[in-house]
This record gives C-alpha cells, structure tokens and sequence, in this order.
C-alpha cells in the first residue's frame, strides 16, 4: 500500500465487489467444496483447517477465479504492453483452485464469467476509470525506476 498506493486502491475496489457479488451467488446455490464431497480427509494443497474444511464453505461460483481473472483484466487495462500476461496469469488463479480441489470447473467458469461482468459494470464508473490511470502512472514509474530482468522494460 505505501510503494503502490493506486494500484492497491484498485484491488482494494475490485476486491470489495467481488465479495459482495460472489459471496451472495454463493448462499443463493448452496454448492459445497470437491474436497467436502467426495474426500474431507484426501490432501489438498491449500491449508484449510480441518474444522473449516468440515463446516458448509461454499464453492460457486469461485470468489478466487473471479478475482483472478478481474484483476487480470484490471491489469490489463492498466498496463496494456503486458496484457497477455497479466491475463494469463489471472487466468492461473483460476486454474490453480481446481488443482488443489477446492473447486469444481463450472465455479471456476461462472467466476470469471462474474469477473467479466463486474469489470464491464466498472468501465461506467469514473472512479474506476481514475484508479486505472493512477495505477498506469504508478506502473510506468516503477518499471522505469527498476527494469526487472527478462521484462523487456
């Protein structure tokens, strides 16, 4: 938050909505986890507690995938020379949630579904507009202050 100020207004906002948005689908279709339904005991990759793992933590749409996949978009708009990459990567959050089955593919789907609905509500919003163009200036000053390697930068 201290080096990064704009972008972390940005994920601060999108995070917000998309536990408002995700968090109420979920309660309305009542899924449970993979790992609830077919295996509480098996390894997942994720540390979740036994007792959380055995109370009813709903799984759809994946509140993970939507995040991912706005933020991917987000980025996106905000550092567009990158975009490929950051939606990709956004993409992974997604794919990651199945690999460790904590979700089911159909949640992973209807998350980045809501992400793109949620970013495409975004783009009337003018407050959205200028955390993006803060977070463009916060980028472009960084990636000129210190070129990671392999950037291209």
């Amino acid at each position: 938050p201290e080096r990064a100020p704009a972008l972390n207004r940005l994920f601060t906002r999108t995070r917000l909505d998309v536990g408002t948005f995700a968090e109420g689908i979920k309660a309305r279709y009542g899924r449970k986890r993979p790992f609830a339904e077919d295996a509480p005991d098996a390894p997942i990759c994720i540390a979740i507690p036994p007792e959380r793992r055995a109370t009813t933590s709903l799984t759809y749409p994946s509140g993970s995938a939507t995040l991912g996949w706005l933020w991917g978009l987000a980025l996106a708009q905000a550092a567009p020379e990158r975009a490929s990459q950051t939606i990709a990567r956004g993409r992974e959050l997604g794919d990651s949630r199945l690999v460790c089955r904590v979700h089911y593919q159909t949640d992973v789907d209807a998350g980045r579904l809501l992400g793109s609905a949620l970013f495409a509500r975004m783009q009337g919003e003018g407050a959205f507009h200028a955390d993006v163009e803060a977070a463009r200036a916060e980028i472009a000053a960084a990636t000129a202050a210190t070129p990671l390697p392999g950037c291209g930068a």
